[in-house]
């Protein structure tokens, strides 16, 4: 009895805050969905945790959260989890049409007196075509942790078809896998992480990359991209 009855409460606080259990019998119990593939619970545009609808350039389409692009009033905004996390493994699917671009960010913070976008307080992992004149730059390929850190030998599907991704967290380790192959490994707010930072474009940019508990943001960069399948396990 007293077994369902925390069952019960953990499926209540999930659904509080706007995440869903996994229904796949596969899946390991204490991961969280945070996408419904129906709507955009649980999400908002950057700036706007209250916004009544979903607005910024996103969108749900066939099971997957979508970028929008218009071809005036072209005000777009990063996408944000409702809730924050410290140790944690994410999964989610993404893929690219020809001359897109995106990026996952890691422990953003939404502080909008300072920061105006979420890849301005917490490490961005690429998510881009190689065909685009940013991707030639060093540190700026796929799977790259942008201007911070090259990927070593990532594997990434050609445009058009589903990637996985997966980035763990847990205690400053952070290490990322790009369709099942470890391809970042590294610590986080150590001299190493610090020095990194210090030669990189955000060395100005106040307490870039110290924050160890953030939100998750899908970045929009004027291009459409696709994510669905977004899971998350506390550690």
């Amino acid at each position: 009895m007293k077994w369902m009855l925390c069952c019960f409460l953990v499926v209540t606080m999930q659904y509080a805050i706007g995440q869903t259990p996994l229904k796949n019998e596969w899946e390991e119990p204490d991961w969280i969905s945070l996408f419904d593939g129906k709507s955009t619970k649980g999400w908002h545009p950057y700036g706007q945790q209250y916004a009544a609808t979903l607005q910024n350039g996103w969108t749900v389409e066939k099971g997957c959260l979508r970028t929008t692009v218009a071809t005036t009033n072209r005000k777009y905004a990063d996408l944000m989890t409702d809730v924050e996390f410290e140790h944690f493994q994410l999964k989610l699917d993404w893929k690219l049409e020809k001359g897109s671009n995106s990026g996952i960010v890691i422990y953003a913070n939404e502080n909008t007196r300072i920061y105006t976008a979420a890849s301005q307080s917490g490490p961005e992992i690429q998510i881009a075509d190689g065909t685009i004149a940013e991707t030639k730059l060093p540190k700026y390929a796929t799977a790259d942790m942008v201007d911070l850190m090259s990927s070593y030998q990532p594997f990434v599907k050609p445009i058009g078809e589903w990637n996985t991704t997966e980035i763990i967290c847990e205690k400053g380790k952070l290490d990322v896998y790009f369709n099942g192959k470890r391809c970042i490994s590294t610590y986080l707010w150590g001299n190493n992480w610090k020095q990194a930072i210090g030669f990189s474009k955000y060395k100005q940019v106040p307490n870039f990359g110290m924050f160890k508990k953030g939100k998750i943001a899908l970045m929009h960069q004027g291009s459409t991209v696709w994510y669905r399948n977004i899971v998350i396990k506390r550690l």
